[in-house]
């Protein structure tokens, strides 16, 4: 079962490298044969293997040996360990397959961000789609939903209005308007109180791998922004996995420490 299943993720990593590939070098999608991108040579079966083809070949293209980005390589890796650790935690369930999928889109835009700093509206809409169904999976209540609706105008309409301040005497914004069409669906799949967690945990990352990395930052992103995409998919991932047990946890030990 598990071998099943672990094939079954790597094969959904090759897909999620296709899809990452078509956002961030603007190539046609391939649902069929992938080529090299420097010889154009149409790969082989014994080369689609998820993995298993890159370590055997070192990273290098068996026809012209030009080298292919460890990207695909982390990106099967990293959606193969999700998969797993989902059917471990949450077993083999229509849940866990809902929130693998979650997972799954959270990453692809994670490394989208990190290259092209762009949250494209299509992948956010999937982040949507898919909290949609949470909320028939789980039988939750629609006043909910509502509330949720409600809560993401007012979020969007505040960061707005930030914006445009920042914007009139500043010159600049002070989020990216993808940032915050991602933070509509974070509160869709959660709450009100889990973004703010997700928001405080990403802002932490984000400040440390800032702070650490402030030089290469600085060379790949023009006006020191970072990909705060990338930080807010993993916060919500990590959160996810806990399914968010951590934001009662955090409260309370905020309680004790402050009584």
């Amino acid at each position: 079962m598990i071998i099943l299943f672990s094939f079954i993720f790597l094969v959904f990593g090759s897909f999620a490298n296709n899809i990452i590939t078509f956002f961030i070098n603007g190539q046609n999608f391939d649902f069929f044969r992938s080529k090299c991108f420097n010889c154009k040579n149409t790969l082989s079966i014994s080369e689609l293997i998820p993995i298993f083809s890159y370590m055997y070949q070192r990273g290098r293209c068996k026809k012209c040996n030009d080298k292919i980005s460890k990207r695909y390589l982390l990106v099967e890796l990293i959606i193969l360990i999700l998969g797993n650790i989902t059917l471990l935690l949450f077993n083999v369930s229509t849940y866990s397959f809902l929130l693998f999928f979650i997972c799954y889109i959270f990453l692809i835009i994670a490394v989208v961000d990190f290259y092209k700093l762009v949250i494209p509206n299509i992948l956010v809409f999937c982040l949507w789609i898919l909290s949609i169904l949470k909320f028939f999976l789980l039988n939750i209540p629609v006043q909910y939903f509502i509330y949720n609706i409600i809560t993401i105008i007012l979020i969007f309409s505040l960061f707005h209005l930030a914006n445009l301040f920042f914007n009139f005497y500043y010159h600049k914004q002070i989020i990216g308007y993808g940032d915050i069409k991602l933070f509509s669906a974070i509160i869709l799949i959660g709450n009100l109180i889990q973004f703010f967690f997700v928001l405080w945990f990403a802002s932490l990352i984000g400040l440390v791998c800032y702070i650490i990395f402030h030089k290469t930052f600085k060379l790949r992103y023009s006006d020191n922004k970072i990909p705060f995409g990338l930080f807010l998919s993993f916060s919500s991932i990590i959160l996810l996995f806990f399914n968010f047990d951590i934001v009662d946890k955090y409260i309370f030990l905020l309680g004790y420490i402050f009584d």
